[in-house]
């Protein structure tokens, strides 16, 4: 079935869905798109449109890794926690307009480093980090401005 051209909105949560994700067929004037609570397995974002300013992708079974690098500059909300995500976690070159980034409860390993972070970005959520700091505060974990670590390690 082919989505409408006009589509801007797309939610598809909690609907028992599974398998790889395949981004490619999606209209390009999309920019909120709902995919939690399934089960899919694979995704490839460099197939996102364009346009896309969020991407909800939370408690499913993803595994692999993300290439951070890579993502579309428009991602201002990005929901991968609670998969099985794993690989290094790249967040030096991530779009200017960033604003969230939920990544926790994943399998991600190495050093993260929030030295290069955007401005925009309000809410960083790493619950994996097994280091003690003072980063984060309350449940979302907002970012705070000062002062910043520079590098985090996931057990």
């Amino acid at each position: 079935t082919r989505l409408p051209s006009k589509l801007t909105t797309l939610n598809l949560s909690a609907t028992q869905l599974e398998g790889a994700l395949d981004f490619s067929g999606l209209p390009r004037l999309l920019k909120q798109l709902d995919l939690f609570n399934n089960a899919f397995t694979s995704m490839n974002l460099e197939q996102l449109p364009e346009r896309v300013t969020d991407l909800a992708l939370s408690h499913n079974a993803l595994t692999g890794a993300v290439d951070f690098t890579r993502l579309p500059s428009t991602l201002v909300r990005l929901y991968l926690n609670d998969n099985q995500l794993s690989g290094p976690v790249d967040l030096t070159q991530l779009p200017a307009s960033r604003v969230s980034l939920i990544l926790s409860n994943n399998r991600f390993s190495g050093t993260v480093d929030l030295t290069q972070l955007p401005t925009s970005l309000r809410i960083l959520y790493l619950r994996d980090i097994k280091e003690d700091h003072d980063l984060f505060q309350d449940e979302f974990n907002v970012l705070k401005q000062q002062p910043r670590p520079t590098r985090f390690r996931f057990s």
